[in-house]
């Protein structure tokens, strides 16, 4: 049979992408410019999804994601034997490091937060379940880029673009294709302070029984440097946990 997309369900489910990214209620014209739909098409998805509650509408008329999607997100996360194996391991790391710490999933485009764990050292910020993470801004996103060939590399990098987050974010796609190599040789990727100024943090892979990576445990917090002992350190504690799992 042949593959076809069709029009209407893509441009839902870019109204809920706009809509999830923007973590907040938006009016019927913010998501039309957003989307470049016209109103009309827009109101029409709009209207069709709230019937199935995966999207609701306010009183002051602005629209947000409906309930229904947190029961597919609960269906799904508890279909996820991975998310019961690792949390465990998350509060390990957590503890022994004093970081925050979370595992990720990359779908092959996208790297997705789905579990973490708030370390008990000063300062956290961590991603939130479900968040989205800068695959050339953070050390999770470089861990995953690192599995790919060059092409599949360029090719995400010029369909998501190099934004700079802070003055120490690559924005340039031949130095990360070199600081991409440099984690094949580690075998975990660092971020320095890559995607929030003055943070610092580190992701290990997490193996398959079929080798594959689609899996990565990290952590995040304030730490002197990449260099320091204490981040060393908590280096070392992540490889050895990201082993103990699966």
């Amino acid at each position: 049979m042949e593959n076809k997309i069709i029009l209407s369900v893509d441009k839902s489910m870019q109204l809920l992408d706009i809509l999830l990214k923007s973590r907040h209620p938006m009016s019927l014209k913010m998501l039309a410019e957003r989307s470049g739909y016209p109103k009309s098409t827009v109101h029409g998805l709009l209207f069709t999804m709230m019937q199935h509650d995966v999207v609701r509408q306010y009183a002051d008329g602005r629209y947000g994601l409906g309930i229904r999607l947190y029961e597919y997100g609960t269906a799904v996360s508890e279909s996820w034997d991975i998310s019961a194996l690792v949390h465990p391991s998350l509060e390990k790391l957590s503890e022994m490091t004093g970081a925050g710490t979370f595992i990720t999933f990359f779908d092959g485009k996208n790297v997705i937060s789905f579990d973490r764990c708030v370390g008990t050292g000063g300062l956290q910020v961590i991603p939130e379940v479900g968040m989205r993470m800068a695959l050339h801004a953070t050390a999770q996103g470089k861990l995953f880029l690192s599995t790919l060939s060059r092409s599949q590399v360029l090719h995400l990098l010029r369909e998501f673009g190099m934004p700079a987050f802070t003055p120490h974010t690559i924005t340039d796609p031949e130095q990360m294709l070199a600081e991409l190599d440099a984690v094949r040789v580690r075998g975990y990727a660092i971020e320095h302070g890559e995607y929030r100024r003055g943070l610092m943090g580190a992701a290990a892979p997490i193996h398959e029984i079929d080798g594959k990576i689609q899996y990565a445990l990290g952590f995040v917090g304030l730490f002197r440097s990449v260099t320091s002992d204490d981040f060393l350190s908590a280096v070392e504690k992540m490889l050895t946990v990201a082993k103990e799992i699966l």
